[in-house]
């Protein structure tokens, strides 16, 4: 029954440990992005992490081509966050000014909610110059080409993505995974960017005949089995075609 129908089943502790050994890490866009959205902490953690398993690393170009079109986008994109994250904290902090508002509150707490938030406001405003600063410097990203730089895939022909987009049509259109949910949101060859990422891993396993691990920060049911709203696994179409 695993042999014919190896996606409904979960490997076992023997095939996830021989995973863990000698598989490939394949990287999917967000998480790459996600390093200018997490904490300095996570970051140092994950690219320590990346460090140490990088000879093993294998990036799809679409990968890299997403991340690199991104990649100010998403800076921008966060600035803009510590922005509207220190109005919020101004707006609080005026309200709770008017005395006449909150007459039964102590002074004392009034001071205290003063302070907290020009702590806050002044961490928040340093915090934003070194997200702005990095669209010019930036130490992430220079971190993270020393690892990956040579470990990128090649970019398919204009006939092969032209040929993968009308297979995807006829995918997309019976809901084979992965990227079908991507109709209503993107457009263009973007519609078709997490099967175009799919084909490149499909290419490499091929090549090189290793087992992959994916690691994406993707949560929908085009990539995942979810039933009652738990994620149980992959999507066994995928798995299947992965083996095949």
């Amino acid at each position: 029954m695993r042999n014919v129908f190896p996606g409904f089943y979960k490997p076992t502790d023997e095939e996830f440990k021989r995973l863990w050994e000698t598989a490939l890490f394949v990287f999917d866009t967000n998480v790459l992005l996600d390093l200018y959205r997490y904490s300095d902490e996570t970051v140092g953690n994950l690219l320590s992490t990346m460090e140490k398993i990088k000879e093993r690393i294998w990036i799809p170009y679409r990968v890299a081509f997403e991340y690199h079109r991104r990649l100010n986008d998403i800076i921008q994109t966060q600035a803009n966050a510590y922005t509207e994250t220190i109005k919020v904290l101004t707006d609080f902090n005026s309200k709770f000014k008017e005395k006449r508002s909150h007459p039964f509150l102590k002074n004392e707490l009034h001071s205290e909610i003063d302070e907290f938030c020009k702590k806050f406001d002044i961490e928040l405003a340093e915090k934003q110059k070194v997200v702005k600063k990095q669209i010019l410097e930036n130490p992430i990203k220079d971190k993270l080409v020393d690892i990956i730089d040579n470990r990128v895939g090649e970019s398919f022909s204009g006939d092969e993505l032209n040929k993968i987009c009308s297979d995807g049509a006829t995918r997309y259109a019976n809901k084979v995974p992965p990227g079908y949910k991507d109709v209503k949101s993107k457009q263009g060859v973007d519609v078709y960017g997490d099967l175009i990422i799919w084909k490149e891993i499909l290419k490499q396993v091929q090549q090189k005949s290793t087992p992959v691990i994916f690691i994406t920060g993707d949560v929908k049911e085009d990539w995942f089995q979810i039933v009652m709203g738990m994620t149980i696994g992959p999507r066994p179409e995928l798995v299947e075609e992965i083996k095949k």
